[in-house]
């Protein structure tokens, strides 16, 4: 198949169609003036050569097309919602920028870490990540959220720079190995379930609707806010330490919580519900007493 260099600078802001063969970028070289950039079956985009990586506009390609990487980093900028179907290689990263969603169904096997700055990542499998080890292929929730639309198990840990959401389709599950959000907001939507496996820390989480399971999950608030507020959904937190300033979970709908082995802190209230809400507490083993209001 043909293959085409860009060595030199590039202002044209027209699209960018790789019908067959590769494109190539080298040195300087970019195309982030660009408008669409779209990848036909068996074509493919290569950065593996420039300097400092490349960023592209509303990535789309079809199942068989492919982004080389080499070392360097992708930025993607989807200014509107766009599939990627085939496979992104390579050692590098890939930073998600944008107001638009951008989906990645296709098996990839870069190596390097995934970053959400805006907008949000549609994925329906962990494949969709990349293929590096834990060590260097982990999460980052950077501004932008995670939509999932299959049901798998991941070892990435998932680190929050903001607060952010990631959400879960009906009928989906996805497990996680550790999430870190430091002082931020983690936010879970969507009819699905969200399962994590081993921990972490977390400050300030929010569940609006499905399942949200913690496993040996550290928590602690020094905020105002509660640490946890459900709004909808089944809560189940099982093992690890929670301590908060003030209440602990505050409920404002109907919902499920679900307590076990759990270590409990908390110099406000345990529970809190607002008027009109229906709620079911279960408590096994250890856990502190809570008073609920």
């Amino acid at each position: 198949a043909a293959s085409f260099t860009l060595a030199g600078q590039n202002n044209y802001t027209g699209d960018t169609t790789v019908s067959a063969g590769k494109l190539s970028l080298s040195g300087e070289s970019n195309i982030e003036k660009s408008g669409n950039v779209r990848l036909n079956r068996d074509a493919a985009l290569d950065i593996s050569a420039t300097t400092n990586g490349a960023m592209v506009n509303n990535l789309t390609g079809d199942e068989g097309s492919h982004v080389v990487l080499g070392d360097r980093l992708l930025t993607v900028n989807s200014l509107a919602d766009s599939v990627f179907s085939g496979e992104i290689s390579g050692n590098g990263s890939l930073i998600k920028k944008g107001q638009g969603d951008m989906t990645l169904d296709g098996i990839n096997s870069y190596q390097g870490i995934t970053r959400i700055d805006q907008g949000n990542l549609r994925i329906n499998s962990d494949q969709s990540l990349g293929g590096g080890n834990k060590n260097n292929s982990d999460l980052i929730m950077n501004g932008g959220g995670l939509k999932i639309f299959g049901s798998f198990a991941s070892d990435r840990d998932v680190y929050f720079n903001a607060d952010g959401e990631i959400s879960v389709d009906k009928d989906m599950s996805s497990s996680w190995n550790k999430i870190h959000t430091g002082d931020y907001k983690f936010t879970k939507s969507g009819e699905g379930e969200l399962i994590v496996r081993n921990g972490g820390d977390a400050s300030e989480i929010s569940l609006m609707n499905g399942a949200l399971t913690l496993i040996n999950l550290n928590m602690n608030s020094e905020k105002q806010d509660a640490l946890l507020n459900v709004n909808n959904g089944v809560l189940n937190i099982i093992g690890g330490d929670v301590s908060a300033k003030n209440d602990l979970i505050h409920i404002t709908g109907d919902s499920t919580i679900n307590l076990e082995n759990v270590s409990i802190k908390s110099s406000g209230n345990g529970m809190r519900l607002s008027d009109n809400v229906q709620s079911t507490l279960s408590l096994r083993n250890q856990y502190t007493d809570m008073p609920i209001l």
